[in-house]
């Protein structure tokens, strides 16, 4: 086992630490081991699932049937955003996938055109917040 310019077994490491006065325990996370990344895979293929099928067959449905499909991809983004917040721990991710989740849903019930998404993107890049 090597870190840094250190290398040994797993136990001299641990004793060079505890030596030198440091517990490696406050440096060091412990992975987590309730970690299920299939529910990760499971919710972006229900989302994308979902948006396939907003974007195939609202154009015929009932105005009804097309606010339920509206409403579960919502639901569904929001799951997926909470996943991936709690697999992750990044506000950046977070947000990424929030934004790229409402984008692909405004166009698939065309509430946006790509050329009007596009220009959002771009005026996003040169917002003062983003800088």
């Amino acid at each position: 086992m090597k870190i840094g310019s250190f290398e040994g077994t797993p136990q001299e490491l641990k004793d060079i630490c505890e030596n030198h006065g440091f517990k490696p325990e406050d440096f060091f996370e412990k992975p987590n081991k309730k970690d299920k990344p299939y529910l990760v895979y499971i919710f972006v293929l229900s989302s994308i699932l979902t948006a396939l099928f907003t974007i195939l067959w609202t154009a015929g449905l009932n105005e009804i049937y097309s606010k339920i499909l509206i409403i579960i991809s919502l639901i569904l983004l929001i799951f997926l955003v909470i996943i991936c917040h709690l697999r992750f721990n990044n506000i950046y991710i977070t947000v990424i996938i929030l934004l790229s989740g409402i984008t692909i849903l405004s166009l698939s019930v065309n509430l946006i055109t790509i050329q009007e998404a596009l220009k959002e993107m771009r005026d996003l890049r040169s917002h003062p917040l983003t800088k």
